[in-house]
């Protein structure tokens, strides 16, 4: 009887111990989720300036970089001369919040989207196009197809994020866009277009019996435009 007593009290006690280290982790949060090749646009620092279309409305954003050195070594540009100066041109829009409500799992052991954070805009370090300009300067074009991407500490399924932030992260987007580039007299111009893409980050959830458990982090990134880096030395 007494036995029987004591196997039933330590299986209560390890019950309640499993209830209070699972909440414990599904309580915690990663905010470093995003994908690595990416530059968040409010990180450009520098002198800005703004570009306008024949109606008056702003359109893009130039920054002067300040740390010159720095940029180059996240976009993976190779500066022609110590003396260059780089101007980052970015699209200026306006960035509706599509998050959407955490669509909870049907069974034990499925993961799931939660705390669902985004869209921030940043530019992507793939390399669209690269020319040179020599002195008055001219206009770069650009118009290609792009693709979605995502990814994170655990493995989960398309299906999953797509309901999630509302766009297919296997397709491909358009994207397209042209910039004039004035170059000074004696002076060149190297640009570079990269995409600009929309990031979403999130935590990764399992649902279990007694309560659920957080897994890891994750990000999903869509295409979205354009931005130009232009080294004048």
């Amino acid at each position: 009887m007494l036995k029987k007593k004591f196997i039933t009290g330590l299986v209560a006690f390890f019950s309640l111990l499993l209830v209070f280290s699972t909440s414990v982790s599904a309580n915690a949060k990663i905010h470093s989720a995003s994908p690595k090749s990416t530059v968040a646009c409010e990180d450009i620092r520098g002198e800005v300036s703004y570009q306008k279309d024949e109606s008056g409305k702003i359109v893009k954003k130039i920054t002067k970089v300040s740390d010159v050195e720095e940029y180059a070594k996240k976009f993976g540009i190779t500066l022609p001369s110590p003396d260059a100066e780089i101007l980052h041109i970015s699209p200026v829009t306006e960035i509706a919040d599509q998050s959407t409500p955490t669509n909870q799992p049907l069974w034990i052991g499925d993961l799931y989207i939660k705390n669902l954070e985004g869209p921030r805009e940043a530019c992507d370090s793939e390399l669209l196009k690269h020319s040179y300009y020599d002195y008055p300067g001219g206009t770069m074009s650009v118009s290609q197809s792009v693709q979605a991407s995502y990814g994170g500490a655990v493995s989960v399924s398309a299906e999953i994020i797509n309901a999630s932030v509302s766009f297919n992260v296997t397709h491909s987007y358009a994207v397209s866009d042209s910039q004039n580039v004035e170059v000074p007299f004696g002076k060149r111009a190297s640009v570079k277009a990269f995409p600009v893409v929309y990031v979403w980050q999130y935590d990764i959830y399992k649902k279990g019996i007694f309560s659920d458990s957080y897994e890891g982090y994750g990000w999903a990134q869509k295409p979205t435009g354009v931005c130009f880096s232009v080294v004048i030395y």
